[in-house]
């Protein structure tokens, strides 16, 4: 019951190394000789202290959130959506996230796996009833976040020439009022869905429920795979697999520099002109009185440094490397887009990040459609993101065109106050009526 079918064990094995460098130093530090090997030479006890002080510079992690931060910068505008489903946004899953939350969360776990996955599903209620008789009872359809993790697997048909989603396993972790943990899979197919628990004895079949939307069968399975980077129909790979790989190379590297660093800086004692009396014996030394045979020395032999210099430009070059793998996300170029989404020539060149954007409205648009399913609505409207993506990666360049263009009396002060703040050179917080009160009362102090 919880195997994995074919297509999602190739999409796990690519996304495991995103999912141990996002489990951060702990779970690098886990995975011991899978991303720190143990070279011929090195004693195992050397090995084994090496990876317990090894730390992981969070490229990937930052690098994602702080992509997303940029798409979901002004949240998402919901200004077109049908009133009925506009007014289920603001809890969207049942647990008060709202769908800016949400989507912003689903968008993270995409870029990082290349798809993620929801479930929008219907709260529990007799099977005879009205459209009045769920007003009443407040019920409402809900969105269930699947992470890329979750997924077990998926079965297609082909319907009228298209293929089409059939059946759907995901699995879910939680623990119950007494803190004992349950193990859930739960199986969509088309109008049922049933629930497997596993028990001492294996897994169990915990529920089975025919599934109807306005009195009729659902005649699909309410499912929205958001796919940035996608395989096949529902599949997808890590589109940063390539800062992935830089991130652990710069963890090896940062390993065998803090190892240098740790032998290097501790000077070795020489001592000629004598012999020990065994293999085993110590030079000891006490009170800062030595005592040493004629004709002995003693001397402390330090390292030169070069190779602690040559490490540290390594690890300063991976960590430019790995600035600029992130940075392709805003790289414009031109790109397919269909003509909603390109709406002039210069919209065509766009950015990946923008194609990811414009293909996360997209399936916001279904997951509000499959609202409307559950509710019986077929217009259910649109969304939009617009965020902070298209703003040059150095802002202030860019802004010194604007100041031109102030300059030149081509815009008005209050346009060149709004630019600074959209490219985040100035605070959010401030607001042009404010300012232009502040300078007028500057003006009038220096008449």
């Amino acid at each position: 019951m919880d195997n994995k079918t074919t297509e999602v064990q190739a999409m796990h094995g690519a996304g495991k190394i995103v999912r141990d460098l996002l489990g951060g130093t702990r779970r690098m530090r886990e995975c011991g000789a899978t991303y720190l090997p143990c070279f011929s030479l090195m004693p195992p006890d050397m090995h084994k202290n090496v990876i317990e002080k090894a730390t992981l510079y969070p490229a990937l992690s930052e690098t994602l959130k702080a992509m997303t931060g940029r798409v979901f910068f002004r949240g998402v505008d919901t200004g077109n959506v049908q009133e009925q489903v506009a007014a289920l946004l603001g809890d969207m899953d049942l647990r008060h996230h709202d769908i800016h939350t949400l989507v912003a969360d689903w968008f993270e776990d995409a870029l990082a796996f290349g798809v993620s996955y929801m479930l929008v599903d219907y709260q529990n209620a007799p099977a005879a009833r009205t459209r009045q008789d769920d007003a009443a009872l407040g019920l409402r359809p809900y969105c269930v976040p699947i992470k890329n993790s979750q997924v077990l697997g998926w079965k297609t048909t082909i319907v009228n020439g298209r293929e089409t989603l059939s059946e759907f396993r995901f699995i879910q972790e939680w623990l119950d009022e007494n803190g004992n943990e349950i193990r859930q899979i739960t199986k969509w197919e088309i109008g049922r869905v049933s629930t497997y628990r596993q028990t001492p004895s294996g897994w169990q079949q915990h529920s089975e429920t025919s599934v109807s939307a306005n009195g009729k069968p659902l005649n699909r399975i309410p499912i929205v795979a958001l796919q940035l980077e996608g395989v096949g129909l529902l599949g997808g790979r890590p589109p940063l697999a390539d800062l992935a790989y830089l991130n652990v190379k710069h963890w090896q590297a940062q390993a065998d520099y803090d190892n240098l660093v740790h032998y290097v800086s501790q000077p070795l004692l020489v001592g000629t002109g004598f012999e020990l009396a065994g293999r085993d014996e110590v030079f000891q030394t006490g009170n800062n009185l030595i005592t040493l045979p004629e004709n002995a020395t003693l001397r402390y032999v330090e390292h030169g440094g070069s190779a602690i210099a040559a490490a540290a430009e390594k690890i300063a070059k991976i960590e430019a490397d790995m600035a600029t793998a992130g940075a392709k996300l805003l790289q414009k170029a031109a790109m397919a887009m269909t003509e909603s989404q390109a709406i002039d020539e210069r919209g065509k060149e766009v950015s990946r990040l923008r194609v990811m954007a414009n293909r996360c409205e997209e399936a916001i648009g279904q997951v509000l459609a499959c609202f409307g399913l559950w509710l019986g609505i077929e217009q259910v409207g649109t969304v939009e993101i617009s965020g902070n993506i298209d703003v040059e990666t150095n802002p202030a360049a860019g802004f010194a065109e604007i100041l031109k263009l102030h300059t030149a009396g081509i815009i008005s002060t209050q346009t060149a106050f709004d630019e600074a703040v959209r490219r985040g050179l100035l605070s959010e917080a401030m607001n042009w009526d404010d300012e232009l009160l502040r300078l007028n009362r500057q003006e009038q102090k220096w008449i």
